[in-house]
């Protein structure tokens, strides 16, 4: 066997299906934000305007750090990169139980969007 072919075998059994897990999470919570929307209304006194912006600038920043990121991924490795990701990932999510007002929703929305980026579908 050659090892070109070994290689894909690799990529086919280990990193394809921890990639797809991760992408399947990642749109998950890109779209869970949908779903708080309903609870931030009326508990944090969201109007539609601070929610879409907040929004907004989530998905902004999807756009935003797509070449950056994948600058980063070339020169880190994917090893080091996605782990790093899933950390950055875990603490912006945990910190947006601490969200009180307008201003912290937009950072973390921002925030989140920099760290989900490598894992969307698009």
């Amino acid at each position: 066997m050659s090892t070109a072919l070994i290689t894909q075998e690799c990529l086919r059994v280990r990193l394809l299906p921890f990639l797809f897990v991760l992408s399947i999470v990642a749109y998950i919570d890109r779209i869970n934000v949908g779903f708080a929307a309903l609870q931030m209304q009326g508990l944090l006194g969201f109007n539609d305007e601070v929610y879409g912006l907040g929004a907004g600038i989530f998905f902004l920043g999807y756009l935003l750090f797509q070449i950056p990121s994948s600058r980063v991924l070339e020169g880190l490795g994917a090893r080091r990169w996605i782990a790093f990701l899933l950390l950055a990932w875990g603490i912006v999510s945990a910190s947006i139980l601490f969200i009180r007002g307008h201003g912290v929703f937009t950072c973390c929305g921002s925030c989140s969007a920099s760290q989900k980026r490598d894992f969307s579908l698009e």
